[in-house]
C-alpha cells in the first residue's frame, strides 16, 4: 500500500513522538533513602486508610456530643376524614379536613453517665486512630528503608559477581595460551570453565533478584510499574552507640501501640460504665408546640405541651445485667493484650539490637578478610604467573575472595536492615 507523502511523514513523526515518550518514560529515576522514604508516606494506601479512620473517629466525637444537645423535630399533617357513624350515611355528609403543624423537643439532662462516657469512649478512639497513623508510617518507613537496602545489596552482589567472572575469565584466557603452547593441562582448563560457568551462573541469579528487588522497591515507594531506579547512597556503616537499655526504655515511653493499649484500656472501663448505665435513672425534658386549623397553612389554633421525664428499668430480663459481664469481659481482654504487647516490643527491640549488634562485629571481621583475601588472590596469581603456583590456588584463591566480598555485604545490609528495624520497634517518629 502506497501513502502519500504527507501521509508518511506524519507517520514517522507520530511513531518519532512515541519513541521519545517512551524514552522519556522509561529515563531512569535517582533515588535517595530520604526520597524513597518520602514517597512511601505520600503514597502508602495503609496510610492513606489509617487517615481516613482518623478523620471518622473525629467526626464520631461531633456525633458523641450530639447525644447531650438539643434535639428538635417539625412534623406537619394533612388529612381529611369523614365524620359518618356508617358508611351509608358518609355519603350525606362533608368530610373533615384538618391540618396541623408541630415542633417538637428534646433535651436530655441526666442519662445515667451513658452520653458522657460516649463522648469520652469517642476522644478515646480519636486518639487510638492518631497513634494507628503514627504506628502504619513507621512501618511504611522501614518497609521502605529495608527495600532500599535490599537493592543495594544486590547491586553490590552484582557488581561483586561481575569481578568474578572478569578474574575466572582471565585466568581462562591465560590458561588456554599455556594449555595451546604445552605447558598447561586439559584438566586445568576445565576446571576454571567450571569456575567460570558457576560465577556466571550466580551473576545470573543476582541480576534477576535485583530485578526483583527494584519492581519491590516500586511497589513500596509507589513508583510506576516497570521504572528502572538509581540509588543514590551505598552501603555504609554508621556506629550506634545506644545500649540495650536505652533502646527498650525508649521503646516503652515512645512506641505508639503502648499509647494506643492504654487507650483501648479506657474505653474499655467506659463501656463498662454504659453498661452499668442501665441500672441508673435517666431524666430529659420534653415538649413541643403546635398549631391546627381546617384550612392551609393550618396555623389558627395554637397550644404547647412541656413536661419532665424520667424513666427507671424496673426489669430487662437480665440484659443489663450481661451487658455489664460482657464489658468486663472485655476489658480483662484489653489488659491481657496490654501485657501481651509491651512483650513483643521488648521482644523486637531486643532481636533488632542484638542483630544490629552481632551483624556490625561481622563488619569488622569480614572487611578484614576481604582485604586479606585479596593479598592472597594477587600471591597466588603472581606464583602462577612466574610458574610457582598451580592453578588450583588461583581458583582457591578466587572462591575464598568471593565468599569474604560476600560476606560483608550481606554483613552490611544486615546492619543496615536490623538498625532500621531497631528505629521502628523503638518508636523513633517519622519525620516528614
Amino acid at each position: 500500500m502506497k501513502f502519500c507523502p504527507y501521509v508518511s511523514r506524519l507517520i514517522m513523526t507520530v511513531a518519532f513522538l512515541v519513541l521519545l515518550g517512551q524514552s522519556v518514560l522509561a529515563a531512569p529515576v535517582e533515588l535517595s533513602l530520604e526520597n524513597c522514604i518520602s514517597l512511601a508516606l505520600k503514597n502508602n494506601s495503609n496510610i492513606k486508610a489509617a487517615e481516613a479512620d482518623k478523620e471518622k473517629y473525629l467526626w464520631a466525637v461531633n456525633e458523641a456530643k450530639g447525644n447531650n444537645g438539643l434535639t428538635l423535630n417539625y412534623v406537619n399533617n394533612d388529612y381529611r376524614k369523614r365524620t359518618a357513624a356508617t358508611y351509608a350515611d358518609s355519603a350525606s355528609k362533608p368530610p373533615y379536613d384538618l391540618i396541623t403543624n408541630q415542633i417538637a423537643f428534646s433535651l436530655p439532662l441526666y442519662s445515667g453517665g451513658k452520653n458522657e462516657s460516649l463522648v469520652d469512649q469517642a476522644k478515646l478512639n480519636y486518639t487510638v486512630a492518631t497513634l494507628n497513623l503514627a504506628a502504619v508510617k513507621q512501618q511504611s518507613k522501614f518497609d521502605a528503608t529495608s527495600t532500599y537496602y535490599q537493592v543495594l545489596q544486590y547491586r553490590n552482589l552484582v557488581a561483586a559477581d561481575q569481578k568474578s567472572v572478569e578474574d575466572y575469565s582471565l585466568q581462562l584466557k591465560n590458561l588456554q595460551n599455556k594449555y595451546d603452547a604445552g605447558s598447561a593441562s586439559k584438566l586445568q582448563v576445565l576446571q576454571t570453565q567450571v569456575s567460570l560457568a558457576n560465577a556466571e551462573g550466580t551473576l545470573t541469579k543476582d541480576q534477576n533478584s535485583y530485578q526483583i528487588a527494584v519492581i519491590n522497591l516500586n511497589k513500596v515507594v509507589g513508583l510506576p510499574r516497570g521504572s528502572e531506579v538509581i540509588l543514590q547512597e551505598n552501603l555504609a556503616y554508621e556506629k550506634n552507640s545506644l545500649t540495650l537499655e536505652a533502646c527498650l526504655n525508649y521503646a516503652l515511653k515512645n512506641r505508639p501501640e503502648i499509647a494506643m493499649n492504654k487507650a483501648n484500656l479506657a474505653i474499655a472501663e467506659e463501656n463498662i460504665k454504659i453498661a452499668n448505665s442501665g441500672n441508673l435513672p435517666t431524666v430529659s425534658l420534653n415538649g413541643y408546640n403546635a398549631w391546627q386549623s381546617r384550612h392551609f397553612p393550618g396555623t389558627e389554633f395554637n397550644y404547647y405541651s412541656y413536661y419532665l421525664t424520667v424513666s427507671f428499668n424496673l426489669f430487662d430480663s437480665g440484659i443489663t445485667k450481661s451487658k455489664l459481664k460482657e464489658a468486663t469481659a472485655a476489658l480483662n481482654k484489653a489488659q491481657e493484650i496490654a501485657k501481651q504487647a509491651e512483650d513483643t516490643i521488648y521482644a523486637n527491640v531486643s532481636q533488632y539490637y542484638l542483630s544490629m549488634r552481632e551483624a556490625e562485629k561481622r563488619i569488622d571481621t569480614s572487611r578484614v578478610a576481604v582485604t586479606e583475601a585479596e593479598e592472597a588472590h594477587n600471591i597466588a596469581q603472581i606464583r602462577f604467573d612466574a610458574g610457582l603456583g598451580t592453578n588450583q590456588e588461583i581458583l582457591d584463591s578466587e572462591v575464598a575472595l568471593i565468599t569474604a566480598r560476600n560476606n560483608y555485604i550481606q554483613a552490611l545490609y544486615d546492619y543496615n536492615t536490623n538498625q532500621a528495624g531497631l528505629a521502628a520497634a523503638m518508636g523513633v517518629t517519622v519525620n516528614e
